[in-house]
């Protein structure tokens, strides 16, 4: 995904209801960010988490993500958010290979806590 707001394309690896790891982005994909193939791709609204904080006037004291794959993307859209010391503890769902992750949240100043498979609680005291 790209760190703006607007318009983009969802990328869909399996339309069974529930079903996950699509990928959001402008180019027109083959393969998903996890590596499966598109099947469909269709148009969405994307925003950022500081415009949408921005939009609506709240600072947040805690953030779940899970948006299989796309979290690094979410991280790099939300740098007042995540900055801001209001925010207090963020639940992630990273996979196996973190791309980063762990070293925006450390650098925006939140500690892991726990960690379970591939759920995370950092926080920041």
């Amino acid at each position: 995904m790209d760190e703006i707001s607007g318009v983009s394309h969802l990328h869909i690896q399996d339309t069974t209801p529930g079903s996950a790891l699509s990928t959001i982005s402008n180019e027109n994909l083959i393969k998903t960010a996890t590596g499966h193939s598109v099947i469909w791709k269709e148009g969405v609204a994307t925003m950022t988490i500081d415009d949408f904080s921005d939009s609506i006037g709240k600072n947040p004291t805690m953030i779940k993500i899970d948006v299989d794959g796309n979290e690094l993307s979410i991280l790099k859209g939300g740098d007042k958010t995540f900055k801001n010391p209001k925010l207090k503890t963020i639940f992630i769902e990273v996979g196996l290979k973190t791309n980063g992750c762990e070293g925006m949240l450390s650098d925006f100043g939140f500690t892991l806590k726990n960690k379970f498979v591939e759920n995370q609680i950092w926080e920041r005291t």
